[in-house]
């Protein structure tokens, strides 16, 4: 069984994937906790994302270095950027977030996930939070 990743902390990152290519990333579970806190990130090519468990991030909106630059940004639980596309996603558990204003799963134009199964829920728990935010390629959720 893998470990759980756990991160805390504003700007606080439990995976990402901003260089490169992956062929598998597996987890067990992936939480983040503070403002501007994400828990799995991808902008470049990954063919399979396993999590076993739950992806969960809480916070709202905090100060997170991007390519080195210090920018304002708030949490989610699970990101594809531009540039990012992904074959396949499991998440065993539930995709959640806990922060006012925040998105739970957010793929950007320019993204692709071409299949995603989450065996649990997605959840947005906190007041005016979107479960979803999906401008790129993505399967319905």
């Amino acid at each position: 069984m893998h470990a759980p990743i756990l991160t805390t902390g504003p700007g606080a990152r439990g995976f990402n994937l901003y260089d490169g290519s992956l062929r598998e990333a597996a987890f067990d579970s992936v939480k983040t906790a503070g403002d501007g806190s994400i828990g799995i990130q991808v902008s470049k090519p990954l063919e399979t994302l396993t999590v076993h468990q739950d992806v969960e991030a809480t916070g709202g909106a905090g100060m997170s270095l991007v390519k080195g630059v210090q920018v304002s940004l708030k949490a989610i639980a699970f990101s594809v950027k531009p540039g990012g596309t992904i074959e396949e996603v499991t998440i065993g558990g539930s995709l959640r977030t806990h922060g006012d204003g925040v998105v739970t799963v957010e793929v950007d134009k320019g993204a692709t996930v071409k299949k995603l199964t989450v065996r649990g829920t997605i959840e947005a728990l906190g007041a005016g939070s979107s479960r979803t935010a999906i401008e790129g390629k993505a399967p319905t959720v």
